[in-house]
């Protein structure tokens, strides 16, 4: 599969996909709130909490293009994760690019090779009979 394929949303099941790009919404969000929720209280471990925070940007995308990739069955496992980790990987410029500087672009690039990583191990193995 090539980039074009993955870009390409003909034939895919649009309620998989849409499922997908709530799967990381939600996830996203609930990584930033606890994440910031923890740094407020304790301001000091900031290195601490942006490990957990590229951490839970690979894994969220990851679990959904997974998830979704498989449920869908039509092999187009890396569309689902790409296309869904763009919410994540937006996310993260609009609220972390500002205050984080480089920070909120790895986890960008962290999101989408977390959508692609899980899209690509969502592909159903032959059976060597």
């Amino acid at each position: 599969m090539n980039l074009k394929d993955i870009f390409n949303l003909r034939g895919i099941n649009a309620w998989h996909l849409a499922n997908t790009l709530g799967w990381n919404f939600l996830g996203t969000s609930a990584v930033l709130l606890v994440i910031f929720y923890f740094l407020e209280k304790n301001p000091t471990a900031i290195v601490f909490f942006q490990i957990f925070l590229v951490i839970g940007f690979f894994l969220v995308p990851l679990t959904g293009g997974l998830l979704f990739g498989r449920l869908a069955g039509d092999n187009r496992g890396p569309t689902y994760g790409v296309i869904g980790s763009l919410v994540s990987a937006t996310l993260s410029l609009l609220l972390v690019l500002p205050s984080g500087g480089i920070l909120g672009v790895m986890l960008a690039i962290s999101a989408v090779a977390g959508g692609l990583n899980g899209g690509l191990l969502s592909y159903k193995k032959a059976k060597n009979d």
